[in-house]
């Protein structure tokens, strides 16, 4: 039995979510309604700036945050390793 978790497998409560903080380029690509290149600047940020709320759950549960369980009911099955859902997403 974990003594750090007490044997439930998380520690606490967390949020997953997605981050999106617009600078001036993306707001700019947005009214140009050119979407795509809007979410590749989001994409390009460092750490979870630019990671989906799947990536940023997954993140969390390897570090021990929150339960697989927890991120198959909000996102289903969990398949693949985030890098390899990463690889799909990009353009």
């Amino acid at each position: 039995r974990c003594p750090h978790c007490k044997g439930r497998g998380i520690t606490g409560r967390t949020v997953a979510a997605e981050i999106v903080r617009p600078d001036y380029e993306m707001t700019a690509h947005i009214a140009a309604r050119k979407d795509l290149d809007a979410w590749r600047l989001w994409r390009a940020k460092p750490g979870v700036a630019g990671m989906s709320a799947l990536e940023v759950g997954l993140l969390k549960m390897r570090q021990g945050l929150v339960s697989p369980s927890d991120i198959e009911a909000v996102f289903g099955r969990i398949q693949r390793t985030t890098e390899e859902k990463r690889s799909e997403w990009k353009p």
